[in-house]
């Protein structure tokens, strides 16, 4: 039996101060502020490798399409059509990105399309709404959602009510079919433009034409063997992430739900509908400016696609000049990228 008086000489209990508690915590709180940082990088390198082995796929991809066919995926797949395409046929017509799903091994996805309607359809409603994860860029999860809401014009000869409800999977990558110059710009050739505007890619080229009253459009598919500057300095697809949303930088200016000039356009950023040629263009700005042109959520800068299946990393600062050159098919600009 343990005597009173031993007890007054047990060791006594030690727990942890107030002050060492906040001692603690806080060495806690500097270790993971120095570490957070350190993690967020990690990942969004990994993110960025995953966006380029993307690109690199779509780019291998094309190419293996234009090697078996003998041309490149049209921008208009619409076989559908008992009729010469018209303007508002390219708000309906299937995408080059679902011409080329057997190339980028996506064939189930491209099995359920049905080529023999229009995208928009509501036969093709579960096809286009399939997220096809090399379309999208990781980084671009935590800044738009995967399905957008689409404003179509109506399928007919004329501009008809918009489909708000119709939907479809989003694609961060888009093609590089040419560059938009101002009108009275002396940046391009006569014979290289159409309405004065375009100076083309690799792409082909579309031609709007007048007639019996209604404006139709004839387009000439292209094959790599019409690039004239060099595949490796010729883009084929490249990051225009955030579409439809409008970002200015990284901040976002609206969305199709609310703003006024979207012109039926929502279905910019859907990877199985065609949009018009003109927005496919890139405009006068530099990478990473506005979601309007080479755009991504990569800190400083953005992935591309080339024909000869490299993929390249286009800083910010990349001078405008260059972008314009590597856009385009034949201009005969001489242009030093790094790999």
């Amino acid at each position: 039996r343990t005597s009173a008086k031993s007890n007054r000489f047990a060791r006594p209990l030690h727990g942890f101060t107030l002050i060492e508690l906040l001692v603690v915590i806080f060495i806690i709180a500097m270790l993971l502020a120095l570490l957070l940082p350190a993690i967020q990088s990690a990942r969004e390198a990994v993110r960025k490798t995953q966006c380029s082995n993307n690109l690199r796929q779509v780019a291998l991809g094309i190419r293996t399409f234009e090697s078996e066919r003998q041309e490149l995926p049209a921008l208009y797949n619409n076989g559908f059509l008992a009729r010469p395409a018209i303007l508002f046929d390219e708000f309906h017509s299937h995408s080059w990105q679902s011409a080329v799903l057997p190339f980028i091994e996506k064939p189930a996805v491209h099995a359920l399309l049905d080529f023999r309607v229009p995208s928009t359809d509501a036969r093709n409603q579960a096809a286009i709404n399939s997220r096809v994860p090399t379309f999208v860029c990781p980084s671009t999860d935590n800044y738009s959602p995967r399905v957008r809401w689409l404003a179509l014009f109506a399928d007919g000869p004329s501009p008809g009510p918009a489909m708000p409800e119709r939907t479809a999977a989003r694609t961060d990558y888009q093609a590089v079919v040419a560059v938009r110059f101002p009108r009275d710009s002396n940046r391009f050739r006569d014979s290289e433009t159409i309405t004065g505007e375009f100076q083309f890619g690799a792409w082909g080229e579309p031609s709007y034409r007048r007639r019996q009253g209604g404006l139709n459009i004839d387009y000439r598919t292209a094959r790599l063997s019409d690039i004239t500057d060099g595949l490796s300095n010729t883009m084929l697809v490249a990051e225009r992430a955030g579409l439809p949303d409008k970002y200015v930088g990284r901040k976002l200016e609206g969305t199709i739900e609310t703003i006024d000039d979207f012109d039926g356009q929502g279905h910019e950023g859907a990877w199985g509908i065609s949009t018009h040629y003109p927005n496919m263009a890139i405009w006068n700005q530099r990478v990473n400016e506005s979601s309007g042109g080479l755009y991504s959520f990569h800190t400083g800068g953005a992935y591309a696609a080339f024909a000869d299946g490299s993929v390249r990393f286009l800083s910010e600062s990349t001078d405008l000049d260059v972008i314009f050159a590597i856009a385009t098919r034949s201009g005969a600009e001489h242009v030093n990228l790094q790999k």
